[in-house]
């Protein structure tokens, strides 16, 4: 079983647990939004990282949506289960740890996060 946990400050993790680091950026120029992941242990080394682009022109709120379902899906992928999530958006914490029911494009994607999770 996963645990994963969303945090909108940073704390040292607990003994045998990892912190990710998530943010996203929006280049509206390039329709495209760039997303950043990295995964310290609780001796605040680096573990592992990601970085990526993905296509499409939204606002920095889906933005950090999106960039949280990517890095959950990526931890995930590459077998850690006891991991806090750093975001910077309130607004994504909040809807990820209140978990009601949001029809909106913004919505499902937290849906998917918590699937996820």
């Amino acid at each position: 079983m996963s645990t994963f946990n969303i945090s909108p400050r940073w704390t040292k993790p607990k003994l045998e647990w990892y912190k990710c680091n998530v943010d996203a950026a929006v280049f509206s120029h390039e329709n495209c939004i760039g997303i950043g992941c990295i995964v310290k242990d609780e001796a605040d080394q680096m573990v592992a990282a990601k970085n990526s682009k993905l296509r499409g022109d939204v606002d920095p709120v889906i933005a950090e949506a999106i960039s949280c379902r990517e890095a959950l899906s990526w931890l995930k992928s590459l077998g850690f289960n006891k991991v806090v999530i750093k975001l910077d958006d309130q607004v994504v914490v909040q809807a990820k740890l209140g978990a009601k029911e949001d029809p909106s494009y913004f919505g499902s994607i937290i849906k998917d996060c918590i699937r996820i999770c």
